[in-house]
C-alpha cells in the first residue's frame, strides 16, 4: 500500500507530541519527522510541536488542540471570501430568499445528489441560513484566544455568581 503524501515536518518540539494515522496507529514524534496527509498531531500537557507545512506555513500544535492534517490543510490553493456560497451565485441566493418569503420548501431547490436531499448520502438534512453568514466575536460576550491555554476571560459587564 502506498504511503500518504508528506504535507509537513516537525521543525521544533518541546515535550512529547504524537501523530496518529487514519488506522489508529500512533507514533511519538521527534524533530525532523515527516507528517503525512490524514495524520492527527497532538501534544501532551506542557508540550508543543511546531510543524512546517509543505506550502511554507508554520503550524503550532498545543495541548488539547490536536491538528488533523488532511487534504484541505495540504491544498496549495486556499479558499477565500469569493468561495462563499453567498457570493458565488446571486441568482441562487435570490431563489432561496424568494422560497423563504413565500413559505416555499427549500428541499425543492436542492440538487438530487445533495446530502440534504435524502437517499443514502450522509450529512445533515437541514440548512440553517442564519449560521451561514454568522460572525462570532466572543460568544455571549466571552473572549477566547486560540493562542492562550487558560480559561476564557469574563467580560467587564458580566455579573459573577
Amino acid at each position: 500500500m502506498a504511503q500518504a503524501q508528506i504535507i509537513g515536518r516537525v521543525t521544533s518540539l518541546t515535550g512529547a507530541a504524537f501523530a496518529r494515522d487514519n488506522a489508529g496507529n500512533t507514533r511519538r514524534l521527534k524533530t525532523g519527522d515527516v507528517i503525512r496527509e490524514g495524520e492527527t498531531v497532538s501534544a501532551t500537557d506542557g508540550s508543543e510541536a511546531m510543524l512546517k507545512l509543505a506550502d511554507g506555513r508554520d503550524l503550532l500544535v498545543r495541548p488539547g488542540l490536536p491538528a488533523k492534517l488532511d487534504s484541505e490543510v495540504a491544498a496549495m490553493i486556499k479558499p477565500d471570501g469569493t468561495d462563499s456560497a453567498l457570493n458565488v451565485s446571486k441568482k441562487g441566493f435570490q431563489k432561496i430568499a424568494k422560497a423563504l418569503s413565500s413559505g416555499g420548501n427549500l428541499d425543492t431547490l436542492l440538487d438530487e445528489d445533495a446530502p440534504a436531499a435524502g437517499g443514502d448520502n450522509e450529512g445533515y438534512t437541514f440548512v440553517e441560513l442564519l449560521r451561514i453568514a454568522e460572525t462570532l466575536s466572543g460568544a455571549n460576550g466571552y473572549q477566547f484566544d486560540a493562542r492562550a491555554t487558560g480559561a476564557a476571560t469574563w467580560p467587564a459587564t458580566a455579573p459573577r455568581s
